[in-house]
């Protein structure tokens, strides 16, 4: 171990491995320095959850949260809106073409 530029919020100390300069992070932080959020939460130090409706397979934006990858025909900020083209509940949007027989 070494003294490495460790976070002293995220970080138990100033230490990383030899190796991989990894430090040594508490819980709710991630990154090599330990000066992110673990995945899917944003907004380090508090480390909030993305809140992107099941809509999103990737993260969300590590400092403002708004999701980066809105699945489902769904948009906005948290996946919370129908794409533009397709209509309904976020929970099931329909495209525009559709039509029920």
């Amino acid at each position: 171990m070494s003294a490495c530029n460790c976070d002293s919020t995220g970080a138990s100390d100033n230490l990383c491995d030899l190796q991989t300069g990894q430090c040594s992070c508490r819980i709710k932080a991630g990154g090599r320095q330990c000066n992110l959020c673990p995945p899917r939460n944003w907004g380090f130090p508090l480390c909030r959850p993305c809140r992107c409706n099941g809509h999103d397979t990737s993260n969300c934006h590590p400092e403002t949260g708004v999701c980066l990858d809105c699945q489902h025909n769904t948009a906005g900020k948290n996946c919370e809106v129908c794409a533009t083209g397709y209509y309904g509940d976020a929970l099931c949007c329909l495209s525009q073409d559709f039509t029920v027989l």
